[in-house]
């Protein structure tokens, strides 16, 4: 799972735009015979996150191109750690588990429950889903905003280099069959 998270402001061009991977990835996955009645529960540990990885921007594209420095990933690292974003002692993990899941087994629309800095908040995500073989393949891409979880994105110089609100989720999700 990845997390895809945007420069903004008038010296905008001036920042970097980042990618963040999840490290680790907990769960259960309870598949039903018919798709409908299936559920899932994930848990993300945050201090398992990896900020920028070079391949990970590669695979992103152009507003990934250019690496920021060892120091640039490290204090990203730290801010995005710290108090006034996601705040990993009091918050050590992102959970996500499923309410409800309509539509066809191939390409399921999936209301899930995210709870992120002690906040939770239901969104719907379309998925598409590959149930041959002897896995199961779930992948999404998505938005959430920072502001509905009670974080305030990172400003400087009156605003004029931001971290954008809308933070885009692209997930791969790969489970064996049991």
């Amino acid at each position: 799972m990845r997390f895809l998270v945007y420069r903004a402001g008038a010296l905008a061009r001036l920042g970097h735009s980042h990618v963040v991977q999840a490290g680790t990835i907990k769960g259960e996955i309870h598949l039903a015979p018919d798709i409908r009645q299936s559920s899932f529960s994930l848990v993300l540990p945050i201090a398992d996150f990896k900020v920028d990885a070079a391949e990970s921007r590669a695979e992103e594209g152009e507003e990934f191109s250019v690496l920021p420095d060892d120091e640039a990933i490290a204090g990203t690292t730290k801010n995005m750690l710290g108090e006034k974003v996601l705040d990993a002692v009091s918050f050590p993990q992102i959970e996500i588990g499923s309410l409800a899941l309509s539509g066809p087994a191939w390409g399921p629309d999936i209301t899930v429950r995210i709870k992120l800095h002690g906040v939770e908040r239901e969104i719907t995500v379309p998925t598409a889903i590959d149930n041959s073989g002897e896995q199961l393949v779930a992948t999404a891409f998505f938005s959430v905003y920072q502001s509905d979880f009670g974080i305030t994105p990172l400003s400087v110089l009156g605003g004029a280099i931001q971290v954008a609100n809308t933070v885009r989720v692209r997930m791969r999700l790969v489970a064996k069959k049991a």
